[in-house]
């Protein structure tokens, strides 16, 4: 007799399984993601056709919705259909769900309801990259995406800049080299960096070296193409101090109408400075500002 999956013998309705998909190629599933994901009722995906194609090749027939597009409209569905009875599967277009994609809201709402919730472990693009780095990782700072433009992009920077630990943290191709150049100009120039490109896929690549190396390298290229992972080594330059930028970022916040709470907020966590000292500060700078 056919033995059940584990999931099938414990089912509880109203479960939420989250499940980490591949992030390139379509053998890196584990088989508990595979039973999971042809066992559920529906599958909650980012993209249902980089979804698709991951089922397609498993030959899994489970239906597919998407949950971006009335986003709030969407969460009350997925919680609906948990509280019919039915057991669904949380995925993002690639990698490991609910970091740097908006999942994480369904999860929160999914535990408010008081519905059961368990996260199927599998590929992670920062920690793949990660573990190929040769670079101590007891312990890391992951940064995600850099802003693209304006004083948090300039406060981002500094922040990593600061760490003078690994830092992990992803970046576009048609502004990684403007990244890294940035990074050299706030003292960065000569430490060590591995940048990962289409990791699992067939044009995956590490480059490792300075990072004024690795600009050397990419400038030298007629083009700069695929996902980037860049991690940064540990670091024995210069500490950058972020105090008074911070301060002067938040003043400046404040100054265009936004909330002194709020500001200390976004402001600490550019800066990685203390939250409750940059609304001190800005209180006794202007006590009849915006609280």
């Amino acid at each position: 007799m056919k033995q059940k999956t584990p999931e099938k013998n414990n089912r509880i309705s109203g479960t939420l399984f989250i499940v980490a998909t591949p992030i390139g190629n379509v053998k890196d599933i584990t088989l508990r993601a595979l039973e999971v994901l042809k066992s559920v009722d529906v599958i909650y995906a980012e993209d249902t056709r980089e979804t698709g194609k991951l089922l397609k090749a498993h030959d899994i027939a489970t239906k597919v919705v998407t949950y971006l597009g009335g986003y709030q409209r969407k969460i009350k569905i997925i919680l609906d259909d948990l509280a019919s009875g039915k057991n669904v599967a949380l995925v993002s277009d690639r990698g490991t769900p609910c970091i740097n994609d908006p999942g994480y809201e369904v999860v929160r709402e999914a535990y408010k309801k008081g519905f059961r919730i368990v996260p199927i472990p599998g590929p992670n693009a920062a920690l793949t990259a990660l573990m190929a780095s040769g670079f101590n990782a007891d312990s890391f700072f992951y940064a995600g995406f850099p802003p693209k433009k304006g004083k948090f992009r300039h406060a981002f920077l500094e922040r990593i800049a600061g760490e003078k630990g690994v830092v992990i943290f992803y970046e576009s191709p048609h502004r990684l080299i403007k990244t890294l150049s940035e990074l050299s100009e706030k003292g960065q120039t000569e430490r060590e960096c591995l940048l990962a490109r289409e990791l699992t896929k067939y044009h995956e690549e590490l480059l490792k070296g300075t990072i004024a190396e690795l600009i050397k390298k990419l400038e030298q290229r007629s083009s700069v193409k695929g996902e980037f992972v860049v991690i940064l080594g540990p670091f024995s330059g210069n500490e950058v101090s972020t105090n008074d930028e911070a301060l002067e970022l938040a003043c400046s916040l404040v100054k265009e109408g936004l909330a002194v709470k709020k500001v200390a907020r976004i402001v600490s966590k550019f800066y990685g400075v203390s939250q409750k000292k940059i609304y001190e500060k800005l209180v006794e700078i202007d006590p009849t500002s915006n609280l």
